[in-house]
């Protein structure tokens, strides 16, 4: 029983990706198990360990109480993470056990989304789905559970506006906007669906921005700055963004940061990406079929990565963009991959060597996540609790 309890919960991960297409709901049971064991032993770091300390001051608040407390604003004015804290605090004050439960609703975000997909990775699948499939895992790193707010509401948005597309539904259309009730942030993805509906019949025009929004990339142009008195406005930006000091030590930090930066990490994300577009060009020229680039998500992808672009001054919300485009494009490549061979009755592939080159450059994301958490994952206590310390 003893090595049982051991080993259990390291082989849920594994157990669940092995059930992934036959028995999806038990994989998705196991993987938000794993997730809840896995952050319950996480060591509390980054926006999270910040959100805590803060959690542990407020938890017995009322909730209206909550949403007036300055400090807990200052993290976030956002419904989702007020929400969060009173209700997990109504059950416990552990840090552990608020990792635990924001690993868990992270997990169950992705799953939301990975689930709109269903039906085309229950079926045969090719080596080109295969690694679309393990690209959609490896875009975002898992350790951003971390983050609390961005990337689980972001998930929520692509599970909702992918069955939007699917299902054509406003309903889900409305329903994908409630990731603003993460993070503020997502409204540039808001604005990317407003580009898109108006600039749906001129493709042109949105590579075009795209073209710009490089050329903003390498000059000195620190346009989020530019655009924060006119948001301020509105009260959903708290005082790192509007408060001028803060501002910048921010962007002194930025420079720096960027002139010692590990160059492997800071362009894993426009690898990903600009192989992403060279596997869309080489099944467009396979295939000659335009749906690939006359549809949504190909559209906001582009208007998302150079939103991403226009945004280079602020590292945290360009890297954040980037990653957004990538999970959008890979998403609109492997609906095109799996729609192509359900209407054709034949798979669709391409040349072997481009076909490597995409799985290098997709394991190449898993392994600079891999290794920049080194310290965290070698940790016999995460894995093990201290059954061996």
């Amino acid at each position: 029983m003893g090595i049982f309890s051991i080993f259990f919960p390291v082989l849920l991960l594994p157990f669940s990706l092995l059930l992934f297409r036959k028995s999806h709901k038990v994989a998705m049971f196991c993987f938000i198990l794993f997730a809840f064991y896995f952050g319950w032993f996480y060591p509390l770091q980054l926006d999270l360990l910040v959100h805590y300390e803060n959690f542990v001051r407020v938890a017995k608040f009322s909730f209206f109480k909550l949403y007036k407390d300055p400090e807990t604003l200052y993290l976030g004015k956002e419904l989702y993470p007020i929400l969060f804290k009173f209700i997990v605090g109504k059950i416990s004050i552990e840090p552990a056990f608020f990792s635990a439960i924001a690993c868990s609703l992270y997990a169950s975000a992705f799953m939301f989304f990975m689930r709109a997909f269903r039906k085309d990775y229950i079926k045969p699948m090719t080596t080109l789905q295969y690694i679309l499939l393990a690209a959609l895992f490896g875009i975002v790193e898992y350790y951003w559970f971390l983050g609390l707010r961005y990337w689980t509401g972001f998930f929520v948005f692509i599970g909702f506006y992918t069955r939007y597309l699917r299902d054509n539904n406003p309903k889900y259309l409305i329903f994908s906007l409630s990731c603003l009730l993460f993070h503020f942030a997502h409204l540039a993805i808001v604005l990317a669906l407003l580009l898109e509906y108006i600039l749906r019949k001129r493709l042109y025009v949105i590579y075009l921005l795209a073209a710009v929004g490089l050329v903003v990339r390498f000059l000195d142009w620190d346009i989020p700055s530019l655009i924060v008195p006119y948001v301020s406005k509105y009260g959903v930006l708290n005082i790192s963004y509007t408060d001028q000091s803060i501002a910048e030590s921010t962007r002194e930090y930025t420079q720096e940061y960027r002139e010692v930066q590990n160059l492997v990490y800071a362009w894993r994300n426009e690898i990903l990406f600009f192989v992403g577009i060279v596997t869309a060009r080489l099944l467009y020229r396979k295939t000659r079929d335009i749906s690939l680039v006359e549809n949504n998500l190909w559209r906001i992808s582009w208007l998302v990565y150079a939103i991403a672009n226009f945004s280079f001054a602020s590292i945290v919300l360009n890297d954040r963009l980037t990653k957004v485009a990538c999970v959008l494009l890979y998403t609109c490549l492997w609906c095109f991959v799996s729609r192509f061979a359900a209407q054709r009755k034949t798979p669709i592939s391409i040349p072997p060597f481009a076909l490597l080159f995409l799985g290098v450059c997709v394991l190449f994301g898993f392994l600079t996540t891999l290794v920049s958490q080194r310290e965290s994952l070698l940790s016999l206590s995460l894995w093990f609790n201290n059954w061996f310390l």
